[in-house]
């Protein structure tokens, strides 16, 4: 099987959901990982421009 790779510290989206997670990966092994997941972010009301990248990535995805 070949390695995940993932860095230590991410985001993932929820395309469905609107949200995104900041993310903490805490093991790989064999193709699988264990991820902690530290703060819920809407993208819909962030008001952080630091993350705005996050929202402009779901909008892109969903069509918009």
């Amino acid at each position: 099987a070949k390695e995940l790779q993932l860095p230590k510290h991410f985001h993932l989206i929820n395309i469905r959901d609107r949200m995104a997670y900041e993310a903490e990966l805490v093991w790989s092994k064999e193709g699988e990982c264990g991820i902690n997941y530290k703060k819920r972010i809407s993208l819909c009301s962030m008001d952080d421009p630091a993350l705005g990248y996050l929202s402009r990535l779901w909008l892109a995805k969903i069509g918009m």
